[in-house]
């Protein structure tokens, strides 16, 4: 036992000293990721998976890894790579799941007759040949190409065409994508990049094609009154041609994901169609449309929003995030031009409630319509917690609270990359998020509101480096309004 024990240690050690490439006896996030690219390790080693183990093994809090460090977290890395995620093994259905109401059918008895002995017949991945699992118990479940019993016309799930899996993107200023996927398809390149003066740098633009022959007249931008808000807008819009792609997009906080629905240990609560904030009332939307177990919902959450993005350390008092940016103190809107995106995901129509009877609003999980999620997070300078841990407190901005244009940028910033993510993802109706237009607004409420349309139509004008404007990608653009 010592001897192996001994044997591990100096292993590891060996592995650090060759990572270590500037020699500070410290591995950043940038050492792993670069050694592992080098290495050729195709793996669940990514950087979120990395700042993650990072985050949990940094006792110091300075955001590397020491020897003593570093020994405890590749242990845990080797069980990353050993233990894939519980979604990956099985993938989920959404519409085919008992509702809670529902009673289970009686089981019937089963006649004791002899079964003949055959080898049981394994079900047909809905995935196929680009089914990426390697795992023994993913592997003895399901049958892929090449394998006897995989049939020559797969039969999969009655519910396939309403299972697309759930895929995580990060598209950050730095042009890096990082992240994973449930299912690792439709991983877009880097879409934006941005320097200083918020011009776009060569070599790292959206590789997009011609705008689609369809658009007919670039898209601009309108208002839509809808008291049950976007996604009932988007279920009409939807039902009005079944082909569209709609894209929608979430104003988050930059600092912790999922709002007050997401939990920094990866579960979910707070999930009801009462929230008065949007991306609360989108978040719960997603996650009660996609199944009615509460375990799951919080799987679901952990494979694609969970630790991509926000606080390194939830629970302290610093301002350090994964984006590598500090919110209080960002003085370049360009800082905010993020777009996170969970592609595949279903979202219904909400029932709004009859307060007079106190009746509370609902999802209606029987109208529902496939949506891309793209998340961004403009600049906060209007909530500021009381508590020295809230993420509200630790991303507010000073700076962008006294000076109206350089809010303006950010705000802008973050619209243009979640309409360039959508644009990437082949969305016909974009429905747009009210980005740092409420809470998050603080002295400049009135003035960002009026302002809104104009900033969304300069974006949609721009054509700096890209085939055509960035209108002529949408049908509609569409901002909901509930009154």
């Amino acid at each position: 036992m010592g001897g192996g024990a001994s044997k591990a240690s100096a292993e590891a050690d060996t592995i650090f000293k060759s990572i270590d490439t500037n020699k500070n006896r410290k591995l950043s996030v940038q050492e792993l990721a670069a050694a592992v690219k080098q290495r050729g390790i195709k793996t669940k080693w990514s950087d979120s998976s990395i700042r993650e183990v990072i985050a949990k093994h940094d006792k110091n809090g300075d955001g590397d890894l020491d020897m003593k460090e570093w020994r405890a977290a590749l242990s845990a890395l080797h069980k990353l790579e050993q233990e894939p995620y519980e979604l990956e093994q099985e993938p989920y259905e959404l519409k085919q799941e008992p509702q809670p109401d529902q009673k289970p059918k009686p089981s019937q008895p089963k006649p004791n007759k002899p079964k003949p002995h055959r080898k049981p017949v394994r079900t047909p991945c809905k995935y196929g040949a680009k089914c990426y699992q390697q795992s023994p118990k993913h592997r003895s479940q399901y049958s892929h190409p090449g394998d006897p019993d995989y049939p020559a016309v797969a039969t999969v799930r009655a519910a396939a065409a309403s299972t697309v899996p759930h895929t995580f993107i990060r598209i950050s200023p730095s042009g890096a994508v990082a992240g994973t996927a449930v299912v690792r398809i439709n991983i877009v390149d880097p879409l934006l990049r941005l320097d200083a003066k918020g011009a776009l740098r060569s070599g790292n633009l959206p590789v997009l094609p011609p705008p689609p022959a369809h658009v007919l007249t670039p898209a601009v931008y309108e208002e839509i009154v809808e008291p049950g808000g976007m996604a009932n807008v988007g279920y009409a819009l939807q039902q009005e041609n079944a082909r569209r792609r709609i894209g929608t997009m979430i104003a988050g906080n930059s600092g912790r994901p999922g709002g007050a629905c997401g939990q920094a240990d990866g579960t979910v609560s707070h999930l009801h169609a009462n929230h008065t904030t949007q991306e609360e009332d989108m978040v719960s939307n997603w996650l009660l449309t996609v199944t009615h177990l509460p375990q799951r919902r919080s799987a679901v959450y952990r494979a694609t929003l969970h630790n991509r993005w926000g606080m390194i350390h939830p629970e302290a008092t610093n301002y350090e995030t994964i984006q590598g940016v500090d919110y209080a103190q960002a003085d370049a809107g360009d800082l905010y031009a993020d777009a996170w995106c969970v592609d595949g995901a279903c979202v219904s129509a909400k029932v709004v409630g009859d307060r007079t009877l106190r009746k509370s609003n609902r999802f209606d999980t029987g109208l529902q319509f496939k949506t891309s999620l793209v998340f961004v997070a403009g600049p906060n300078v209007g909530a500021h917690g009381d508590s020295g841990v809230s993420t509200t407190r630790r991303t507010f901005n000073m700076h962008m609270e006294v000076e109206y244009s350089l809010f303006r940028r950010g705000v802008q910033a973050a619209v243009h990359a979640g309409l360039l993510a959508m644009a990437q993802m082949g969305v016909d109706v974009a429905l747009l998020a009210h980005v740092s237009a409420g809470i998050y607004a603080g002295p400049h409420l009135n003035t960002i509101r009026d302002d809104f349309g104009d900033l969304v139509d300069e974006v949609l004008r721009d054509e700096r480096q890209l085939p055509a404007p960035l209108g002529c990608y949408f049908e509609r653009v569409v901002l909901t309004k509930l009154s």
